[in-house]
């Protein structure tokens, strides 16, 4: 009897060492999981690529330089696993998981990029308009240097 009982308290401070343990552990390892859509909430949004100008027509270069613009926006405000995916020839749908603000990403997402250049007193000195298509190129000095 008293040999079932040398080998018990062994085993009895291993499994209380054991659930301690996890007791510590298992909070801060599940707070770093991060939840998808089904598990957290948030929201889904189906885009229909439009070009811009009228005789442009929607072609799978457009269609995967917006998935990337959209994909980016989507990444600033720093979600879990954004789902972004192409449907079809002219859409595109984002699910975002996890968003405190819907309405602000909303707006940020679905805004057209703009460029414009602006000089030491914030005033624009250049807009996209100005420029012309594929009319920026590299030159180089005499030491080769751009």
């Amino acid at each position: 009897m008293r040999k079932n009982r040398r080998s018990f308290v062994p085993f009895a401070m291993a499994v209380l060492f054991l659930v301690t343990f996890m007791g510590w552990a298992a909070p801060k390892a599940a707070g770093n999981i991060k939840l998808g859509l089904d598990l957290k909430g948030g929201f889904e949004i189906l885009y229909q690529v439009e070009p811009l100008d009228a005789h442009q027509k929607v072609t799978k270069e457009l269609l995967l330089a917006t998935e990337r613009m959209v994909e980016k926006r989507i990444n600033i405000s720093k979600v879990a696993e954004p789902e972004i995916t192409i449907e079809g020839t002219d859409r595109i749908r984002a699910r975002i998981a996890g968003v405190a603000d819907q309405t602000k990403l909303r707006e940020l997402i679905g805004q057209p990029a703009y460029l414009t250049f602006k000089d030491g007193q914030d005033r624009i000195v250049l807009d996209g308009g100005d420029l012309a298509p594929n009319g920026a190129s590299i030159g180089h000095d005499q030491l080769n240097r751009p």
